[in-house]
């Protein structure tokens, strides 16, 4: 699984299923209404969900996802509202949480794109100990999303940041997963995906 928190309108989402079907891709925002026309049309590796990842879903959906067997390959976060009051503090997206959550869950990477610059510095602020600096998928980064083909266009830049799990976190993950696990036959990663590949 692949996750595209705060997917805005889904083009994003239905293009890199389109272009990778070994691969589901799952695009979150708060707003059913912002991607309902991408996801009547979108490939049978693609879902939406609406979900406020501001209020804990996130990890509630990756949680669900791995107690039947699922694999959280990464977690992107492409140019979010950057949300600078005061006042919006609630409504940020890249909190120390999430990133906390991502990295209970991925195997791959957290990937933070914007054409703010302060946007990514802030987010490697927030990392904290279990994330360390990676490589970006760069299969996947190649397809382009709207705001970034309209910040282009402006003259403007896209700033990139990728983590992965450190080996520790990775490990410590990894014995929790077992302890976890349910000892009873649950339904297969495919009755999530709608009968498409796992990861």
């Amino acid at each position: 699984l692949v996750v595209d928190v705060g997917c805005g309108e889904g083009e994003w989402c239905v293009e890199a299923a389109s272009r990778r079907p070994d691969l589901n891709f799952l695009g979150i925002d708060v707003r059913a209404t912002v991607f309902a026309v991408r996801a009547s049309e979108a490939p049978a590796n693609c879902a939406f969900l609406a979900a406020n990842t501001a209020a804990g879903d996130l990890a509630t959906l990756l949680a669900a996802w791995r107690d039947v067997g699922g694999t959280t390959l990464h977690v992107l976060c492409q140019f979010p509202d950057p949300h600078w009051k005061n006042k919006n503090r609630n409504r940020r997206m890249l909190t120390p949480a999430f990133f906390a959550t991502a990295q209970a869950h991925v195997s791959g990477c957290v990937v933070v794109r914007s054409d703010v610059a302060a946007v990514v510095q802030d987010a490697a602020a927030l990392i904290g100990d279990a994330l360390v600096a990676a490589d970006a998928p760069a299969d996947l980064l190649a397809i382009p999303t709207e705001r970034q083909g309209y910040a282009l266009q402006k003259g403007g830049a896209v700033h990139t940041a990728a983590f992965r799990p450190s080996a520790e976190a990775s490990r410590r993950g990894r014995v929790c997963a077992a302890l976890r696990r349910p000892r009873s036959v649950l339904p297969g990663p495919a009755a999530l995906s709608g009968g498409g590949p796992v990861s």
